[in-house]
């Protein structure tokens, strides 16, 4: 079986689907750019059913995913495998998760993303029961910040609108914006390389007050 991956500092552009991360047990994919796809950007189905996984979740963390139908996607008759952590990712596309076919959705739990993509989705729990936690993410499109209450999901500290980026691709928080301390504090056991940095209440979105833009790609090549 496929165990214990990590894919960092890469590149999957140009495509019609990208990167299927489904059918790894414990994988790592972070600092990666993933771009211009024509369907979806990140594939979490698995198809093959793995066998007791026991290799720990699959943690999508500090990347930059644009330009997709889908940033993330459920489809066919896939099986259910592990958690799945998205945090501090930069996420445009159309949707920011689908599915094809209404297969199972894992339990997920995203924290701490700007998502320039429309976030219905993610605020609309389809796991059957399963956990579906959204702490501290940017939204930008809409005005939602949390679901309707339902077994397993969990929202809070999600922010909507325009947080006041001084430019385009520029996703660092100025001073005064409404997204500065307007988080809630998220589990001690999740990971979260910013952590640190995140100076009081934490801040929503994918970079905390002060810190460095997100750099992605090949030899980190694109700063974000």
């Amino acid at each position: 079986y496929n165990q214990r991956w990590e894919i960092s500092h890469s590149e999957f552009t140009d495509a019609h689907d990208g990167v299927y991360l489904g059918d790894i047990d414990g994988v790592k994919f972070h600092h990666n750019y993933v771009h211009n796809l024509q369907d979806d950007g990140i594939y979490l189905s698995s198809f093959r059913g793995l066998h007791q996984p026991q290799h720990g979740p699959r943690e999508i963390y500090q990347n930059v995913i644009t330009g997709c139908l889908m940033a993330f996607a459920f489809g066919g008759d896939g099986h259910l495998t592990t958690e799945v952590y998205v945090y501090r990712n930069i996420l445009d596309g159309s949707t920011a998760i689908a599915d094809h076919g209404s297969p199972p959705w894992e339990s997920m739990r995203w924290y701490h993303n700007t998502i320039l993509a429309n976030p219905q989705s993610i605020l609309s729990s389809r796991t059957g029961g399963r956990s579906w936690q959204v702490f501290n993410n940017l939204l930008l499109v809409g005005n939602r910040t949390e679901g309707k209450p339902q077994e397993g999901a969990a929202w809070g500290g999600n922010v909507a609108g325009d947080p006041n980026f001084a430019k385009s691709e520029d996703f660092q928080l100025p001073l005064g914006s409404k997204a500065i301390d307007a988080g809630v504090p998220i589990p001690h056991d999740w990971p979260d390389p910013l952590k640190s940095q995140d100076k009081g209440q934490p801040d929503a979105g994918a970079i905390p007050l002060g810190s460095e833009p997100i750099k992605v790609g090949r030899h980190g090549r694109l700063s974000f």
